[in-house]
């Protein structure tokens, strides 16, 4: 009678149990990455333009610094308590920060572009940083790619026209588009440089200050349609938190009709 009873009871109260512990160990070893996806990663859950989450999209060094920090504090921990699920924290913060610190640096690193095909063109996109750079050095760059367009983000008319001057005196005419004196730039002021080698060109498209974009086209309409887009940051003012939002939202969204309209931005 005992060995009936044995067998009765061993599959009826101790599976039931096994089952929710796999499943308890299992989402407790899960939550960690699907914290760090969420934070290194949130446009992967359509969460890049949610307050917030955009910010964290925005600036992966910031993360890549954090999750160091976070992965330094459990190492420290992992010596002194030496639990398992302390060492599996420790691992995913420290891959999450190598993650984002190497996103980081490969932003500046470019790869082999495909061969030149018939009818290919150049284009040239500078951020000055607010003219940190001279208007020499970017008009060797044009010249050193054979570009026919330039678009200089947070860069003001003065000194593209002075990028222009420099590249006349060498036989490469430019047309200059968008910006405004450098008295009266703001940070996301952007200008637009088109060669005259691809025909009169006019500006067709031009939205707020806030996102400071410009567009520039054809006038006979034969040639390519150029667009220089500087989004301001996801910053958030205390002082205007929500009406800053509004304003990087804008800036977004018509970065991406001025690109959908077949613009090369």
């Amino acid at each position: 009678m005992t060995s009936s009873e044995t067998a009765v009871r061993a599959p009826v109260r101790r599976r039931p149990a096994l089952r929710w512990t796999v499943v308890a160990c299992a989402g407790a070893y899960a939550l960690p990455l699907a914290v760090a996806a969420l934070v290194s990663r949130p446009q992967l859950f359509g969460l890049s333009d949610v307050t917030g989450f955009l910010h964290l999209a925005a600036f992966p060094a910031v993360r890549g610094i954090a999750w160091s920090v976070v992965a330094v504090v459990l190492a420290g921990v992992v010596l002194v308590a030496r639990r398992r699920y302390l060492v599996w924290l420790l691992v995913v913060a420290a891959l999450a920060g190598g993650f984002d610190l190497a996103t980081t640096a490969l932003r500046g690193v470019g790869g082999q572009l495909p061969p030149p095909s018939p009818g290919d063109i150049s284009v040239v996109t500078v951020n000055t940083l607010n003219e940190m750079v001279s208007p020499e050095e970017v008009g060797k760059l044009v010249v050193e790619e054979h570009a026919v367009a330039l678009a200089m983000p947070e860069t003001s008319r003065t000194f593209a026209d002075e990028v222009a001057a420099y590249l006349a005196e060498r036989d490469v005419r430019m047309q200059v588009f968008g910006g405004v004196p450098r008295e009266l730039a703001w940070p996301s002021v952007t200008s637009l440089l088109v060669s005259t080698t691809l025909g009169r060109y006019e500006t067709v498209a031009r939205a707020k200050p806030t996102l400071d974009a410009v567009a520039a086209a054809p006038v006979r309409g034969d040639g390519p349609t150029f667009a220089a887009v500087h989004t301001p940051p996801p910053f958030v003012p205390v002082s205007a938190p929500r009406a800053w939002e509004g304003i990087w939202r804008d800036g977004a969204s018509r970065a991406a009709a001025l690109a959908g309209n077949g613009a090369r931005t």
